[in-house]
C-alpha cells in the first residue's frame, strides 16, 4: 500500500507476519514492524492501509485474527490501538480501507463476507 501523503513510502505484509515501510528509492526496508500475534512466526499479514486523513497512521490485519492501527507519531514500533474483532462473525481480517470522505472511519472485511465499521 502506498501512502496517500509520500508517495515514495510503501508498506509491505509479510507470510513472516511482518509489516516493512520502504522508501522505494532504496533497496532496503526504512523500518520493519512486528504486529503482536499469538502464533507470530506463523500468521501471516492479510491487508495493510494507510490513513486518507493523517500521514503517520496506519493499520494492518493479521491472518488468523487481529487488526492493529499504528501511529508513528506517538510510537515508531509498537501499534497504538488494537481493534475489538469478538462477538459474532469470523475475526480473520481479510482487507482493509480508511474512508477517505468520513475521516477516522475504518472499514475491516473478514473471511464470512462481513464488513465492520470502526
Amino acid at each position: 500500500a502506498f501512502s496517500p501523503f509520500h508517495r515514495k513510502l510503501m508498506l509491505t505484509g509479510s507470510a513472516d507476519g511482518s509489516v516493512k515501510l520502504f522508501d522505494v528509492l532504496q533497496q532496503r526496508a526504512i523500518q520493519t514492524f512486528f504486529p503482536p500475534s499469538k502464533c507470530l512466526s506463523t500468521c501471516a499479514v492479510s491487508a495493510a492501509a494507510w490513513s486518507s486523513a493523517r500521514p503517520c497512521v496506519f493499520a494492518v490485519a493479521m491472518e488468523m485474527g487481529g487488526v492493529y492501527i499504528y501511529d508513528l507519531l506517538q510510537s515508531r514500533q509498537e501499534p497504538v490501538l488494537e481493534l475489538p474483532l469478538t462477538g459474532a462473525g469470523s475475526q480473520r481480517a481479510t482487507s482493509l480501507a480508511f474512508n477517505p470522505k468520513r475521516r477516522g472511519l475504518l472499514g475491516v472485511g473478514d473471511d464470512s463476507g462481513r464488513v465492520r465499521v470502526f
